[in-house]
């Protein structure tokens, strides 16, 4: 019995499953400056970031394209 043809095995140079280029998220880990706790630090500020960009622009931008709206009740007393 044979296994996989060369083309079907998996990479072991960083993501093991995309095969050629690793994950978007290591990419962005090994670009933050520093020691462990910085890059800590530096990523819970830009999730932080993101999130007041989303809710505080983003969002409301896109809610009245949304096809429902007003209150998640449906009938009620």
């Amino acid at each position: 019995m044979r296994g996989p043809p060369e083309s079907e095995k998996l990479s072991t140079d960083g993501c093991g499953l995309c095969g050629e280029e690793p994950p978007v998220y290591a990419l962005i880990w090994r670009r933050l400056p520093g020691p462990l706790w910085m890059k800590l630090a530096c990523a819970v500020v830009l999730v932080s970031l993101l999130v007041v960009l989303l809710f505080g622009w983003v969002f409301p931008w896109v809610e009245p394209y949304l096809p429902f709206s007003g209150s998640g009740t449906i009938g009620g007393s």
